[in-house]
């Protein structure tokens, strides 16, 4: 019994951070009002497994928090879908990027309302094999929607820019919560839930993991790309790639996406380090003259206290053309 309350209690927290895992980086996204590196394929796949998840939830006739938790991924996917389409380096129109998500929409409310009453009345009648379907193809698409992250792991080295890493905390902690609730529930054990929330917590260790790695290479190891002319050679390249061959092309192509933005993102990373630096010279050499000052103002307010206060003692005498002449 006291198992059972346990696995309760820890699969409503990870739900509770499967509900919420998604706001910080749809507020990420419109504060800089950019999305790179995040790409859209991403948030089209996580929006459309909550059809698939509502579908197997819905027909088991779970809990209330289990139904209404793909509902609400499927919100805040929808909202960052919009979002990487409209918001740089996609850039599209206000209407197309409606049009598109409207249309996702539509179509996903339909497959959920045309999937739900038949699996579930054969849920009801005993036949359960049907609604294994749904499942699986939840946990596919989930796992494939953490996918694309990688592929712009491949294009920057192991840096991972655009995603929030409080989304990833908040994914990885779901996916424990959920991991521990299902190993400590009495009964059969769910192997289908249990190695779906292992992968996905392996996929986001794993870009957690590719980041750190890229910071120590570049933060410690110095492995820095030398600091040329990016725009020079962006502009040199575009030249050069206009009459070769395929091969020389894609080498170009690598060159321009690649290699000349890391280079670009170093050089921004050196200069800022250097400002920081010279700034906090400027900072110390500020104080230390200030300290300076008013050491002197110190030393001069103690020096006066002990010598007698002239000032005052030659105001009283007076002056020459206030004297009253004597020879009258």
């Amino acid at each position: 019994m006291a198992s059972d309350s346990t696995a309760t209690a820890l699969a409503t927290i990870g739900t509770v951070c499967w509900c919420i895992q998604l706001i910080p980086q749809v507020i990420r996204n419109w504060y800089v009002r950019d999305c790179e590196g995040v790409p859209p394929l991403m948030f089209f796949l996580f929006a459309t497994s909550g059809v698939p998840f509502a579908i197997y939830f819905v027909d088991q006739s779970a809990n209330t928090a289990l139904m209404v938790q793909p509902h609400l991924f499927m919100f805040f996917s929808f909202v960052g879908f919009w979002q990487s389409l409209y918001y740089p380096p996609v850039s599209w129109p206000f209407k197309r990027c409606w049009a598109v998500l409207l249309l996702v929409m539509a179509v996903s409310a339909g497959i959920e309302a045309g999937c739900i009453i038949p699996l579930r009345r054969l849920y009801n009648e005993g036949t359960e094999w049907p609604n294994l379907i749904p499942g699986i193809i939840a946990a596919v698409m989930l796992v494939g929607g953490l996918v694309p992250p990688y592929i712009e792991l491949l294009k920057r080295k192991g840096q991972v820019l655009g995603i929030n890493f409080l989304f990833l905390v908040l994914d990885s902690s779901g996916a424990i919560f959920s991991t521990a609730s299902v190993a400590l529930e009495p009964g059969k054990l769910d192997i289908l839930g249990l190695v779906l929330y292992i992968i996905v917590l392996a996929m986001e260790y794993g870009i957690m993991a590719s980041h750190f790695v890229w910071m120590f290479r570049v933060n410690y190891l110095n492995l820095e790309t030398p600091a040329d002319d990016e725009m020079q050679i962006h502009e040199q390249l575009k030249l050069e790639s206009a009459n070769k061959p395929v091969t020389k092309k894609l080498r170009n192509y690598v060159t321009l996406h690649i290699v000349v933005p890391m280079r670009s993102f170093m050089r921004r990373c050196r200069i800022r380090k250097q400002c920081e630096l010279s700034e906090l010279s400027e900072v110390s050499e500020r104080l230390s003259s200030d300290n300076e000052l008013l050491t002197y103002s110190d030393s001069r307010m103690s020096a006066n206290k002990m010598e007698p206060d002239k000032l005052s003692i030659r105001s009283l005498e007076p002056t020459t053309s206030s004297r009253i002449p004597t020879n009258l």
